[in-house]
C-alpha cells in the first residue's frame, strides 16, 4: 500500500536542544511488513528494499511499487533479528548492474537445517535479479541465536572493497576472538576473495588461524556503518544496558566488547581506560534506543548538516545530528542534538542521502506498516543584480543569490563557471547568468557589456601654426560615432564633428561616443598659435638660419640681420629650458639637450615671434 503524506515541520529550540529546522516530511511509500534496509540506485533513484522475510522489492524514485527483485524465502532464516538484512549497489553498478544482499541462510530451511551468514550478488535485469552468486558464506557450527547478527554491507569509495558488519551472535566472547567473523567488521574483494592487506591476514584461509577477512573487532552488534568525506569509517553499535555507541573504525582496531560497553567498563561505571581498546566517539546512555542507520552527510540541501553524522534509532524513531570536530579528520564529536522524531512505532533501521541531498529514513524492523520517509526542502534560488545589467567596458555588475547559507555554482550561458561558488558573482562579460543550488536553478539574468570605441587624434605630436595658416585635428571615424571636442577640460561648443580646427594655443582632445552610449577619451594634442614676422617688420624673411637640424650635437643659429634677437628654447610641455637675450651674429647651443623635439622661439626688436621645431637625435 502506498500513501503520500506531507507534513510541514518547524522544530523550535526546546527540551533536548532540538534544533530549529524547517523541512518537509513526506512518506515515499509504506505498507511493508518488516522492511530492514534499502539502497538507492545510482542511475535513477529507485529504491531496493530488503524485507526481513526474504524478499528484495523495488520501488520507483517517486514511491511506485515496481515488483519483487528476488525472493530468498526458501533459504532465508526469518526469526527474531535473523532474516534478510543489508543491501548495497556495486560501485560500478551502471556498467555491471550488481546488487549485494546480506542475510541469514538456512538450508534446508527447517529446524535442523545448516545455518550460515551470507552475502549474495545479483545482476539487475530490468528490476529482476538474475545470476545469484554467493560472495560470502560463513557457516555457523551451532544454531545462530536470535539476535546480534548485525548488519549491513557497503563499499568503501577509496579501495572498492566490500565491508560487512556482523554481530557477535549473542556470544560476547566471540567479539575478542580473531579466529571467527562474529562481532567484527569484515573486508573482502567484490568477488569474495580476501585482500592480502587486511590487518590479520595470514594464510588466506579464514577457518585456520586468524579469520583473514577481519578489518576490526571487539563489537557487540554493529548494526550499520558509513564512510565519510575523508573515507573515515563510522559505525553505529547497539549496547546492552548502559550505552549505545558510535565508533570511528580503524584498521585492526579493538572496540572492547565485552571488557567495556561504550566508554565504561562492563558491569560498572568506571571509565574504560583499558590499553589497546578504542573508546567510542560518542555514546547514548540508558534508556537505550538502539542506534541503527547512519550516514555522513555530504549533500547540499541541508548545509547545516554538512560533514555531520546523521544517525537514527530503532526504539523511538529519533534522528540525531552528530557534529564532528577536528576537520578535516572529523575524528571527534563536539555535540549531538535531535533533529526530529519521525514515528513513535516501529522505529528506524536505515538512513540514506539522496542524490539531491534529501534525507531518507526507513521505518523498519518489527512493524507491519514500514516504509520510507523523506526529509527535504523546497529551494527556489533567485538572483538579483546590484546595478545596471547593461554597461560599458570595463564596468561590471554584482549578481547575488538567495537564499543564503547554501553551496552555489554560477553558470554563464549554461556552462559552469570555474571557481564561481560564492553567494555573489561579479559579471563583466556578455551572457545569461544563473546560479544552481542543490540542483535547483535560479532565474536567468542577461548581462550586456558594450565595447567602447577607439579614440585617436591625429596628428598626435605637438602642432604649431602661424595665422592665417591652420592646423586640422582629425579623430578616427566609425559607424554611429558621435564627437565632442575639448580644450583641456572646457567643452568646445559646437565642436561635434570628427575634425576640429583650433584657433588658439591649448591642449586638445575629443570624446568619441558610440550609439550604445559607450565612450572613450582620446589622446591629447598640444597646439601652439604663433605670431609670425612679416615684411613690414623685418625686411629679410631669412633673418636667421638654424643648422644642422636635426643634430646629435649642438645647433647653430646664424642671425643674418643687424637687429638684436631674443632666443628661447621650450620643451613640448611649454617649459622654458633656456633663454639667450639680445644677441646677434652666430649662436651655438644644445649640447646639454637630450634627444627629443624642442621648440625654438626667435623674437625680433619689434616683438614679432618666429617658432621653429628643433630635433635632437641620439
Amino acid at each position: 500500500m502506498k500513501k503520500t503524506i506531507t507534513v510541514f515541520i518547524t522544530i523550535l529550540c526546546a527540551l533536548n536542544s532540538w534544533a530549529q529546522l524547517p523541512f518537509t516530511q513526506t512518506t515515499v511509500f509504506s505498507g511493508l511488513n518488516q522492511p530492514v534496509a534499502f539502497a538507492i540506485a545510482p542511475n535513477d533513484g529507485r529504491f531496493f528494499v530488503t524485507i526481513k522475510a526474504g524478499q528484495i522489492v523495488v520501488y520507483s524514485s517517486t514511491g511506485t511499487s515496481i515488483g519483487t527483485f528476488y525472493n530468498l524465502a526458501d533459504s532465508n532464516y526469518n526469526n527474531f533479528e535473523r532474516g534478510l538484512l543489508g543491501i548495497c549497489f556495486d560501485p560500478d553498478y551502471t556498467t555491471n548492474h550488481y546488487v549485494y544482499a546480506y542475510y541469514v541462510h538456512r538450508w534446508p530451511n527447517t529446524a535442523t537445517g545448516n545455518q550460515a551468514l551470507r552475502v549474495m550478488r545479483f545482476t539487475d535485469n530490468n528490476n529482476v535479479g538474475i545470476s545469484p552468486t554467493v560472495i560470502l558464506h560463513i557457516p555457523v557450527s551451532n544454531s545462530i541465536p536470535g539476535n546480534h547478527v548485525g548488519g549491513n554491507v557497503h563499499f568503501r569509495p577509496s579501495d572498492g572493497k566490500l565491508y560487512v558488519s556482523i554481530g557477535e551472535l549473542a556470544t560476547p566472547a566471540n567479539a575478542q576472538l580473531k579466529t571467527n567473523a562474529f562481532g567484527k567488521i569484515l573486508r573482502i574483494n567484490k568477488d569474495g576473495t580476501i585482500p592480502t592487506d587486511n590487518p590479520y591476514y595470514d594464510d588466506g584461509n579464514p577457518t585456520a588461524l586468524n579469520d583473514d577477512r577481519i578489518w576490526e573487532y571487539g563489537h557487540r552488534n554493529p548494526f550499520d556503518f558509513c564512510f565519510g568525506a575523508n573515507d573515515s569509517l563510522y559505525i553505529s553499535e547497539n549496547g546492552e544496558n548502559t550505552q549505545d555507541e558510535m565508533n570511528l573504525g580503524r584498521k585492526g582496531g579493538n572496540y572492547g566488547w565485552q571488557t567495556c560497553e561504550g566508554n565504561l567498563q562492563y558491569g560498572n561505571n568506571n571509565p574504560c581506560n583499558v590499553p589497546g581498546l578504542i573508546n567510542p566517539l560518542t555514546v547514548w546512555t540508558a534508556p537505550l534506543n538502539a542506534v541503527t542507520g547512519i550516514i555522513f552527510y555530504k549533500g547540499c540541501m541541508f548545509p547545516e548538516y554538512k560533514n555531520h553524522i546523521i544517525i537514527g534509532n530503532n526504539d523511538v524513531g529519533e534522528i540525531w545530528n552528530v557534529v564532528l570536530g577536528n576537520a578535516p579528520a572529523y575524528n571527534s564529536v563536539t555535540s549531538k542534538t535531535i533533529i526530529t522524531d519521525l514515528t513513535s512505532s516501529g522505529g528506524l533501521t536505515t538512513i540514506l542521502e539522496g542524490a539531491d541531498g534529501s534525507i531518507y529514513a526507513m521505518n523498519g524492523g518489527y512493524t507491519s506498516n514500514g516504509g520510507i520517509f523523506k526529509l527535504s526542502r523546497t529551494i527556489a534560488p533567485v538572483i538579483t543584480a546590484g546595478g545596471p545589467t547593461t554597461f560599458c567596458q570595463p564596468a561590471h555588475v554584482v549578481l547575488t543569490a538567495s537564499p543564503a547559507g547554501f553551496a552555489y555554482q554560477w553558470y554563464k550561458n549554461n556552462i559552469a563557471i570555474n571557481g564561481a561558488t560564492n553567494i555573489s558573482y561579479t559579471a563583466s562579460l556578455t551572457g545569461t547568468y544563473k546560479v544552481m543550488i542543490c540542483n535547483n536553478s535560479s532565474n536567468g539574468i542577461y548581462v550586456l557589456r558594450n565595447t567602447v570605441p577607439s579614440a585617436t587624434v591625429t596628428p598626435a605630436d605637438t602642432q604649431y601654426f602661424c595665422p592665417p595658416a591652420t592646423v586640422t585635428l582629425n579623430a578616427n571615424t566609425g559607424t554611429g560615432y558621435n564627437y565632442q571636442w575639448y580644450k583641456s577640460a572646457l567643452v568646445l561648443s559646437g565642436a561635434t564633428m570628427s575634425s576640429y580646427v583650433p584657433t588658439a594655443s591649448g591642449k586638445y582632445k575629443v570624446v568619441v561616443t558610440k550609439s550604445t552610449g559607450c565612450s572613450r577619451i582620446s589622446n591629447t594634442v598640444q597646439v601652439y598659435k604663433i605670431t609670425c614676422r612679416n615684411e613690414n617688420q623685418i625686411e629679410n624673411e631669412n633673418a636667421f638660419t638654424t643648422f644642422p637640424n636635426p643634430t646629435s650635437n649642438e645647433f647653430t643659429i646664424e642671425l643674418n640681420s643687424n637687429e638684436k634677437f631674443i632666443l628661447q628654447v621650450f620643451d613640448l610641455q611649454g617649459k622654458i629650458l633656456f633663454k639667450i637675450p639680445s644677441t646677434s651674429g652666430e649662436v651655438n647651443f644644445g649640447n646639454e639637450l637630450r634627444s627629443g623635439i624642442y621648440l625654438l622661439e626667435v623674437t625680433d626688436e619689434n616683438g614679432n615671434r618666429t617658432l621653429q621645431k628643433l630635433v635632437k637625435t641620439e
